[in-house]
């Protein structure tokens, strides 16, 4: 708290809008799709207004699994690429280039791409920087990447390449684990804590998801009434907006204060048999997440997306490594 304190008074924040808690406690329950907020852009567009995905993978199926879910978020005017991520000269680049190009004409996935990473290292983080600099190039919108971790046990459940690729990501980026899951009716339950960065995620799921989905928006504030504005809030943003998930339903979870809030977001997505846990996070430092979505990216038994905007920007007049996040963002 001194530190964070510290920051504040040099300047040190990010420009993260947030719904101050006199702002909410001031708001009735019952909110209208005019009291919803106007929130900036939740997904970067190309010029064209289409958007481009990126896949990161390698020879592994899990990694071609990946590649697959690059459907569930596109359409027919988006571009998807395939970023092959493995050393040059790999003798696997050719088997992967084929094995993608088959599965884009499987997925009916028109502008597709092979592309290969400009590294010349296996190292996770030089691994990751590259795939970075791919996305800022191509305007990358949404980031794909796979792990044969299953989430369960207390290792650090994904893999290096994985969590350094979430780390230094600045867009949504989606985690694909094994186990079974049928792409063709998804359900998605968003962890959501009131700020404005939780509700654009609501934005960017409900823009995606298909009549076949479900969309659960939950949230677990152990304060009653918080919970009811933050619900009313999620509420409004649905109403203002058209979706053509098949459902959307809202519902605040019993907090259990006997364990930590990551590890109660993780018993209830599993509880919940959902496929994706949706995850809005804000950052200390450039290749930091917080801790509630550092665990729940290692231990969630389901795939996670951890969304990010990239419109919300910190501070370019000062050190990265010296911003705090707001305090409630996941």
């Amino acid at each position: 708290q001194a530190s964070i304190r510290r920051a504040s008074s040099l300047g040190h924040m990010l420009t993260v809008p947030r719904i101050s808690d006199l702002q909410r406690h001031s708001r009735p329950t019952q909110l209208s799709p005019r009291d919803a907020p106007s929130l900036p852009p939740y997904v970067r567009r190309r010029p064209d207004g289409s958007v481009a995905l990126c896949c990161a993978f390698d020879s592994s199926d899990i990694s071609l699994r990946a590649l697959e879910s690059a459907q569930l978020f596109s359409r027919r005017e988006d571009r998807v690429y395939a970023l092959h991520c493995e050393p040059p000269g790999d003798e696997t680049t050719g088997k992967c280039a084929i094995l993608a190009e088959v599965l884009a004409m499987q997925k009916q996935l028109p502008r597709f791409e092979f592309c290969t990473a400009d590294t010349e290292s296996a190292d996770a983080g030089a691994v990751a920087g590259a795939v970075v600099d791919f996305c800022n190039q191509k305007c990358i919108g949404i980031l794909c990447t796979g792990t044969r971790y299953t989430g369960t046990g207390n290792q650090r459940a994904v893999g290096r390449h994985t969590d350094a690729l979430v780390r230094q990501s600045r867009i949504p980026i989606c985690v694909i684990r094994p186990g079974p899951w049928s792409p063709g009716r998804l359900q998605y339950m968003i962890a959501i804590d009131g700020s404005e960065l939780a509700l654009s995620s609501i934005q960017f799921v409900l823009t995606f998801a298909r009549r076949t989905d479900e969309v659960l928006i939950a949230t677990m504030d152990a304060d009653s009434h918080r919970a009811q504005q933050d619900i009313a809030m999620a509420q409004a943003l649905v109403s203002s907006m058209s979706t053509s998930a098949g459902q959307v339903q809202f519902k605040r979870f019993p907090r259990d204060r006997m364990v930590s809030l990551a590890e109660d977001i993780c018993r209830t997505v599993k509880a919940q048999a959902a496929d994706f846990l949706v995850l809005s996070t804000g950052w200390k430092r450039v290749d930091e997440l917080g801790s509630t979505c550092t665990y729940c990216v290692y231990h969630a038994s389901c795939n996670v997306l951890v969304y990010k905007n990239p419109t919300f920007k910190v501070n370019a007049n000062v050190d990265n490594r010296s911003v705090s996040p707001s305090p409630r963002l996941y």
